[in-house]
């Protein structure tokens, strides 16, 4: 069940800090590693690209872990 506290949290705009954007760019450039991998190793098809989404998903859901903790 969603509480509404929980909404403010999820759409009150926080800034990311030095620290915050330092660990976005590791997560980023290893999560691009790993797209480039898949993309190199498979071949094209949805699960490729679903592979890829879901990368982009979980970058996403890294940074906004930092964000909202």
């Amino acid at each position: 069940m969603i509480h509404e506290n929980r909404l403010s949290e999820w759409f009150t705009l926080r800034p990311p800090s030095d620290e915050d954007l330092s660990a976005f760019a590791e997560i980023n450039a290893d999560a691009e590693r790993l797209a480039k991998t898949i993309l190199e190793n498979t071949p094209p098809s949805p699960d490729q690209s679903t592979s890829i989404r879901k990368i982009r998903e979980a970058v996403q859901a890294a940074q906004q872990s930092r964000l909202y903790r």
